[in-house]
């Protein structure tokens, strides 16, 4: 397990990533990144197969963005994936649902998000799961380029936290308490993203536990 220095004022996160690489970056809600975690060819294959097949992406849907008509999104499926990418997609959700390990059902798609250079800032918002009746458990986020807008969390502790896309990584936190109850500090929007910044893309994936209890007793509590 990982181990880390908090500060006596500040909660230390109530579980903890299962990957060697993560480096803790806000003690509350927990938020951590993990570089590389996507290899180049991976990140290439990607990135082509969005840039040459737009017509998968439609307008988003959700009350924190569907102000923009810059941002495009879809859901990327063993049901619409491309060749290549297929095969790339079964091994990305085995190393992302190891992240997070549990016996509970999981997602079966990644979310995928366009912002074309200019779009402006996503609002402030929480993630939920998907019938919008609670709050997910926690995020992942991948990341096919570098650079654009940051995602910040104004009230991350000990203080405001802005983390820069990088090509590759992955940024997970935590969004609730250890009883499942939502955590004000995962909170979280999207930056603008500069004119003179390339498209960004992301591919979001959730977990979410019924039973948070069950999150301590599946070994996810940091082993302080």
């Amino acid at each position: 397990m990982l181990s880390f220095e908090f500060n006596d004022e500040v909660p230390a996160p109530w579980a903890e990533p299962d990957h060697k690489n993560a480096e803790l970056i806000a003690q509350a809600p927990g938020i951590w990144k993990i570089p590389d975690f996507l290899i180049n060819t991976e990140v290439v294959l990607l990135k082509n197969n969005l840039d040459a097949d737009e017509e998968r992406f439609e307008t988003c849907a959700g009350y924190s963005h569907e102000h923009l008509d810059c941002k495009f999104c879809f859901r990327l499926t063993f049901d619409n994936c491309r060749d290549e990418e297929c095969a790339l997609l079964s091994k990305m959700f085995e190393r992302i649902r190891a992240i997070w390990p549990t016996k509970a059902p999981q997602r079966d798609y990644l979310y995928v998000q366009r912002y074309e250079p200019g779009c402006s800032e996503t609002f402030v918002h929480r993630d939920m799961i998907e019938d919008l009746t609670s709050t997910a458990t926690s995020t992942q986020v991948l990341y096919l380029s570098s650079g654009g807008g940051k995602v910040y969390f104004p009230n991350a502790l000990p203080e405001e936290t802005a983390i820069e896309p990088v090509e590759g990584a992955l940024l997970t936190w935590l969004n609730v308490h250890p009883d499942g109850t939502d955590n004000e500090a995962a909170h979280h929007g999207i930056k603008a993203n500069p004119a003179d910044a390339g498209i960004r893309y992301s591919l979001t994936y959730r977990v979410h536990f019924d039973d948070h209890q069950g999150v301590v007793q599946r070994k996810l509590v940091c082993d302080l």
